[in-house]
């Protein structure tokens, strides 16, 4: 494989540093939202309106912990360079993995552990299957903020033991009724050619009119062939888990108000999200030992060869991937009940992900299909629920505070067939009822303490079924199901003792609760050599559907003044049975695991029209895999990524003009030592710079961005995921990085 060495890199990579010395800490706390109130001494204050879907107080610098609030303003300039929601989060969350320029999520994580998805505080992600699409299920266009809780919590539930990414959409801003359009154009620069063309459309309706307010939007987004630093095709699906290039998205948005009297508010929101590839390419044979990188190339039968012609297959399915994510909602808020406000919610939602077909290769079946035609995995899932969120604020003697508390109540199905209609699992089914009380108590004007308590109860209900067979098609294996119980008791503590006006220390511990990749373990329970059929009884898999626990303890310090915010963070979180699953066995690994770190973040504003920031963030980790109670190694890049730093440098050159140029460094790590089994491999640094510049042209705003502004050829982290020293996994896992790409949008509000 080649790689460019471009001059402005080294150069490049010694201005971040030298950045990141002079600023050191913060983009966690200090970030605007949508309702803002400007205190005596002229600092904003975030302010989180209690209906739009949040569970996190008033102000978020009295959380004894890492949250970043990503504003309006924040991702519309990121999408300008990309409007991959993967790499729009990780260009803005201290201690998130880089993006996989892809379809999936598997290894972007959050300080090494996977985090639940949310829209409006409605939980999304398929717990009990872990899908990796649950990042990619609703347009930038559709966002106000996305709210980031770094490590575990309790506040949400449902797969909190990692973190929370809770998208919150668009709300109504203005009287009267307004229209948005905007229209966008992007092109590889590396290569010029009508293949790599994207172009999106989008319109737009906000309005209040009386007592009602609405918002409305509908995008769609056409995007073709990603073309590397070498101006080589890429594969549509780079790490075999599903692309994003040549794919088509649509996203449907709309939501409505009614004032119905002065304390009661009625609001209903519908949101459909489809992406759906539509491509000619394959990938075309490499290998990372030999150098040899992996190219797209037109759809042909047989184009694997491996072991001198004894295996020849492809990836040639039925259908190209996809997934859809469609969710209806609606709710009563209740102001002034009692000295509380009343949050009562039912909702539902269902997704369908088509994932890459896997050919059946006879002579290593269990690393590939089943017979005769292989396999093409379909994942259904849907919720269905309520949620009732109680706020009721305290006020006694020199104390201060709210508690906010509520219960959860949803119905999850999930069940995984082949595209040809054979069964991967039953359809399971998983009740849950949740308790929950979080308080947040000013106990003087420099003491802020947080405490809560969750309490779930589970019933998980897995109905018999017969598992397909590696080897013999007229073979099934018969899986006798069972009825689970089981239940947790999380919460949290913690304090912030404000030393000033403008600079706190915090430390506080949580204890997150989510559910082990149940779906995959089951659908794995077939004999790994040839024989007649067997029987297999869920109710004896022990600790492999244990759900995980997670207990998490961090402290920093954090500033917030006129010229400089910054804060410092270490962290530690350990688990008794992790769950961490090999894409190339394809099974889940369920272990003792210890991860900690540290993340660094600041911003400066030196002058009006002035920031210059960044981020750092490294973290290491041990797990015990063969459980024998002693921590031999580290967690693969799947799950604990090497170190990333992250700077930028945003000014205004002209007035309403936005200039910003930001930078993105992996640093070199060697972890593990050959042979490399899976995601494990030395991995070679690099930086990745883009531009943005942004401003009013003709009563809108023309956004010019620049992905990758230099050019530089390099292999992101997610190719590791699925390399080995194993010949078949090794063919597959040498795939670069999308070179300079270039975007052009204008957007216009009337």
């Amino acid at each position: 494989m080649k790689t460019k060495t471009v001059a402005a890199k080294r150069l490049g990579l010694s201005l971040m540093m030298t950045t990141a010395l002079l600023t050191i800490p913060g983009q966690a706390f200090a970030q605007a939202t949508k309702d803002e109130k400007t205190k005596t001494d002229g600092r904003i204050e975030e302010i989180i309106v209690f209906a739009e879907g949040s569970r996190l107080p008033a102000d978020i610098s009295t959380v004894p912990g890492s949250v970043t609030l990503i504003s309006l303003e924040q991702i519309q300039n990121q999408a300008a360079i990309s409007s991959d929601l993967g790499r729009i989060l990780a260009s803005s969350v201290p201690g998130m993995s880089l993006s996989t320029n892809d379809g999936n999520n598997f290894s972007q994580t959050l300080r090494g552990r996977k985090p639940a998805f949310f829209i409006d505080g409605i939980p999304q992600s398929a717990e009990m299957r872990g899908g990796g699409r649950d990042l990619r299920i609703i347009h930038p266009n559709a966002l106000q903020r996305v709210e980031v809780i770094n490590g575990a919590t309790s506040i949400y539930g449902l797969g909190g033991s990692g973190g929370v990414i809770n998208y919150i959409t668009k709300r109504p801003t203005e009287d009267g009724i307004s229209f948005f359009s905007e229209v966008g154009l992007t092109s590889a620069l590396s290569k010029i050619t009508d293949k790599s063309l994207e172009y999106s459309v989008a319109q737009g309706i906000s309005g209040k009119v009386d007592k009602v307010d609405f918002v409305a939007n509908v995008t769609y987004q056409s995007r073709g062939l990603f073309y590397d630093a070498d101006g080589d095709a890429i594969p549509p699906d780079p790490t075999g888990q599903t692309g994003i290039a040549d794919m088509e998205e649509w996203s449907l948005f709309a939501k409505v108000g009614v004032e119905l009297s002065p304390n009661i508010r009625w609001e209903a929101m519908a949101m459909h999200y489809t992406a759906q590839v539509d491509t000619k390419y394959t990938v075309a044979q490499g290998s990372f030992v030999n150098g040899i990188k992996s190219v797209a190339e037109l759809k042909r039968q047989n184009n694997i060869v491996l072991y001198g012609g004894l295996i020849a297959f492809d990836f040639i399915g039925a259908e190209d991937p996809s997934s859809d994510n469609t969710l209806l909602s609606t709710s009563l808020i209740f102001d002034d009940v009692m000295n509380s406000t009343v949050k009562v919610q039912a909702f539902y939602k269902e997704s369908q992900n088509v994932w890459r077909h896997l050919d059946y290769i006879p002579l290593v079946p269990t690393s590939a299909g089943f017979p005769p035609s292989g396999s093409q995995l379909v994942t259904d899932n849907s919720k269905a629920g309520a949620r009732i969120d109680v706020r009721t604020d305290l006020d006694f003697t020199g104390v201060n505070g709210f508690i906010l508390w509520g219960v959860d109540l949803t119905q999850d199905k999930t069940q995984e067939t082949l595209i040809d209609g054979r069964l991967r699992t039953s359809q399971l089914k998983q009740d849950s009822l949740s308790f929950f009380a979080q308080a947040q108590i000013d106990a003087t004007d420099w003491l802020h303490i947080r405490a809560g308590l969750r309490y779930d109860d589970f019933k998980l209900d897995i109905p018999d079924f017969q598992s397909l067979d590696f080897f013999n098609p007229n073979v099934l294996h018969n899986v006798v199901g069972a009825n689970l119980k089981y239940n947790s008791l999380s919460g949290n503590f913690g304090a912030v003792v404000d030393l000033t006006d403008d600079l706190n220390v915090f430390g506080s511990w949580s204890r997150g609760f989510s559910i082990g990749n149940v779906v995959r373990t089951i659908s794995g329970l077939r004999p790994l050599t040839p024989g007649p059929a067997v029987t297999y009884n869920v109710a004896n898999l022990g600790l492999f559907i244990e759900p995980v626990k997670v207990d998490s303890f961090e402290a920093g310090i954090r500033y917030g003044g006129d010229w400089f915010s910054g804060s410092f963070t270490a962290f530690y979180n350990k688990s008794d049975l992790g769950a961490t699953f090999d894409p190339i066995t394809l099974q889940t690994v369920r272990a003792p695991e210890r991860i900690w770190g540290i993340e660094i973040a600041a911003e400066i504003r030196p002058a009006d029209g002035w920031k210059v920031g960044g981020s750092f963030a490294w973290m290491d980790s041990k797990t015990d895999a063969n459980n024998d109670g002693t921590f031999e190694g580290p967690l693969d890049f799947s799950r604990v990524p090497p170190p990333i730093l992250m700077n930028y440098v945003e000014f205004n050159f002209l007035q309403d003009w936005t200039t910003r140029i930001q930078a993105t460094t992996l640093l070199n790590e060697s972890r593990f030592q050959a042979p490399f089994g899976s995601s494990q491999r030395d991995v070679k640094g690099y930086t990745v710079f883009d531009l943005l510049i942004s401003g009013p042209l003709l009563g809108g705003r023309v956004s010019i961005g620049i992905e990758n502004l230099f050019n530089n050829q390099y292999f992101p982290l997610a190719t590791y995921m699925n390399c080995s020293d194993n010949i078949l996994f090794d063919s597959f896992c040498a795939t670069a990085a999308p070179g300079a790409r270039g975007s052009l949008k204008y957007s216009i509000q009337y």
